[in-house]
């Protein structure tokens, strides 16, 4: 039998506890807290002094737990077992472990009912052979929330020392990419955002000096997320794909860093929309779709609320969803009305999400992606589209006759300009 892990801190204060809380001790496990007894902070206390941090539920009681985190009325149980995932866990990069190293955290994996199953615990023992096949996917592995600054420490502690980012090496690409998702992670949490927001200008500053740097391999700094809810990783890659298609437009540095911005930010609103609508395995009715267009209109609001926050960053954060005919939301805006940064994004955001796993179709390959998006005709400026299948570098048959542009290598500067 497989237990659960959930982390003491997380635990809802509830008197009784309506399940058998189980701890662990070389491979064994043990009940903790019987079933009726009350978790309060006494009991939390005396957990922690015993250097109690994690509790295991048996997985018959998994889906129970969720009920009692989420309450009754979570759709079903595919999503309740999406958002623990969501709320409570960080990805990992599988590459970014170095085999024969002590991990600080403890590292977990999914198994095919969705739940979290720990396959190293902290500090017991050096990453080895044995969970090497997990390395060799993208983000099949997960820390806690809590271990998130932990886990950054073992990064810069495993890679700093040969990381070159101008030149994007793998070590290098490690770090940034991991910065830019923890930074993006932060802004989602809504907390401290006036820091975030200076945060995420410093890491979207380094993102562009390494595109200006090496124009023609800014794609390695992008991933296929292996699970299509991971808001923070999709707006790191909606920013980098921005940027490189602003390099194609040989757009200025700091224009480039507000694309870059307007990207990691363009999703903002989603925190305050119902996690249920975000993680729905059904396609959108009528009223679902207005609801989830209100992202866009609350984005714009949280921006505004934010002098941190550049007015044209604002902009695209408004207008990612308006299309160049009309047909977008939630202004209806067309033509020369557009803000050509927002258009940019907006066209980006569509190919990131298509070619990244949907909870209701399976990831386009880049080719069927572009050709999906020809297909939306009049929707998306032409001139554009041709511009980001070039700077993406996935030219097809949709492309033969398309006329091949080419700009001025751009030479990396020493001092950006600060948003």
């Amino acid at each position: 039998m497989q237990y659960v892990p959930v982390y003491i801190d997380d635990l809802p204060e509830v008197d009784p506890f309506p399940f058998v809380l189980f701890s662990t001790m070389n491979g064994r496990f043990f009940p903790m807290l019987d079933h009726g007894q009350a978790l309060d902070m006494a009991k939390r206390l005396q957990l922690k002094q015993n250097d109690q941090i994690w509790a295991y539920l048996a997985p018959e009681d998994f889906s129970g737990y969720l009920r009692l985190l989420y309450g009754q009325n979570t759709q079903d149980r595919h999503i309740s077992r999406l958002r623990y995932l969501h709320d409570y866990f960080f990805p990992v990069e599988g590459v970014s472990l170095r085999v024969g190293t002590l991990f600080p955290c403890h590292l977990f994996t999914l198994n095919d009912q969705l739940e979290p199953s720990l396959i190293l615990a902290s500090h017991l023992r050096a990453l080895s052979n044995q969970i090497e096949p997990e390395l060799q996917e993208i983000y099949p592995l997960w820390i806690h929330r809590n271990d998130i600054t932990a886990y950054e420490g073992y990064l810069h502690q495993c890679w700093s020392a040969t990381a070159n980012e101008k030149e994007l090496n793998l070590e290098g690409g490690i770090l940034l990419r991991m910065n830019a998702c923890r930074v993006t992670y932060d802004l989602f949490r809504n907390e401290e955002v006036p820091q975030a927001v200076e945060a995420a200008k410093k890491v979207v500053q380094r993102l562009c000096l390494a595109i200006l740097h090496n124009p023609h391999n800014y794609y390695s700094l992008l991933k296929v997320s292996d699970l299509w809810f991971n808001t923070f990783i999709h707006s790191v890659n909606v920013a980098v794909l921005s940027m490189g298609v602003g390099l194609e437009l040989a757009l200025d540095p700091a224009t480039l860093q507000l694309l870059g911005l307007g990207g990691l930010l363009h999703d903002i609103g989603n925190i305050y929309l119902d996690p249920n609508l975000l993680l729905s395995s059904t396609r959108f009715n009528e009223e679902t779709r207005k609801q989830f267009q209100g992202h866009v209109t609350h984005g714009e609001a949280f921006c505004q609320r934010y002098p941190e926050i550049p007015e044209e960053v604002t902009h695209i954060v408004a207008q990612h969803h308006e299309r160049y005919d009309g047909s977008g939301y939630s202004q209806g805006l067309r033509g020369i009305d557009l803000d050509p940064l927002g258009q940019i994004v907006g066209l980006m955001e569509i190919y990131d999400a298509l070619t990244n796993r949907q909870p209701f179709r399976r990831a386009y390959s880049p080719f069927q992606a572009y050709g999906h998006i020809i297909n939306m005709g009049k929707a998306i400026q032409q001139n554009l589209l041709r511009t980001a299948i070039i700077a993406t570098g996935k030219q097809n048959r949709y492309l033969q006759s398309a006329k091949q542009v080419t700009t001025t290598a751009l030479t990396p500067l020493p001092q950006l300009p600060t948003l």
